[in-house]
């Protein structure tokens, strides 16, 4: 496959896409964190809860954007800026 290689070696190129036309979707966009909190019920106003589990996902609208893109088949370079912490991120890219 014929493409641009970025700095890790990653090569980004066209690739038969929908209808045939190669395509590559480049986006430039924000990794974020989402973390989702369960709690055994909605707290009335004042009232502290525990949580009763935690889970952190992939998120950011820029991050959000080229997962969907994948999804519809589209070869995906997202551009983005990842902290020391954020491997787990870069995996799920």
């Amino acid at each position: 496959m014929s493409g641009t290689r970025l700095a890790d070696g990653d090569i980004c190129g066209p690739i038969q896409g929908l209808g045939g036309m190669g395509m590559t979707v480049f986006n430039l966009g924000s990794i974020n964190a989402d973390y989702v909190y369960q709690v055994p019920h909605l707290p009335a106003p004042g009232e502290t809860l525990a949580t009763t589990k935690m889970s952190r996902g992939l998120g950011g609208k820029g991050a959000n954007m080229s997962v969907a893109s994948a999804r519809a088949a589209a070869h995906v370079c997202h551009i983005g800026c990842l902290g020391p912490d954020g491997a787990w991120a870069a995996e799920r890219l």
